[in-house]
């Protein structure tokens, strides 16, 4: 069964569930099987996803976390905090991608806004199925903006799938295969 775990998400709704030793056990394992950790949380301290692959806050959660308004500055922040790399979603003006080396701004492909309900879970589930086919976190990020503009174009919770990903980065002038 560990040989067809492509990515672990832990996703961290500040509910109990998620102690500072259940992740650090759960990254600590994922490390030791060479599986990459994608990380939803809304908690203020960090420290405690040292080692995940990716972090995904949303800025307002980027911002708390480390007290900087710039998502550049918040990015780098929790970059050094987790030793990992950073998206932060910026709602209609994309993401930011901070990789360790390089800032990449990824613009966002929304059209129509219908509804932004389940927008950043559609962007961890799309960030972790990017990374478990081997994608860097900028072309998961990518891939992530593709999927939450898909999303946002339906009324309530929608399951993306991932023709819609394709077609909808293929229109818009990016095909990036995964």
């Amino acid at each position: 069964m560990v040989d067809t775990i492509g990515c672990i998400v832990i996703s961290d709704y500040q509910k109990g569930a998620i102690a500072g030793a259940v992740a650090r056990g759960v990254i600590d394992i994922a490390q030791h099987l060479g599986v990459p950790v994608t990380v939803d949380s809304k908690c203020r301290d960090f420290t405690m996803y040292r080692g995940a692959s990716v972090i995904t806050p949303n800025h307002l959660e980027a911002s708390n976390a480390t007290g900087e308004a710039d998502p550049e500055r918040a990015a780098k922040v929790l970059s050094d905090v987790t030793q990992g790399e950073v998206i932060v979603t910026l709602g209609a003006d994309g993401m930011l991608v901070h990789t360790g080396e390089r800032v990449e701004r990824i613009p966002s492909q929304v059209r129509e806004v219908a509804d932004v309900t389940g927008a950043g879970d559609t962007v961890t589930a799309a960030v972790a199925v990017a990374l478990a086919e081997g994608a860097t976190a900028v072309e998961a990020a990518r891939w992530a903006t593709a999927a939450a503009a898909v999303a946002v174009e339906h009324r309530g919770t929608y399951a993306v799938k991932r023709e819609q990903v394709e077609q909808a980065l293929t229109e818009r002038g990016r095909v990036l295969p995964l």
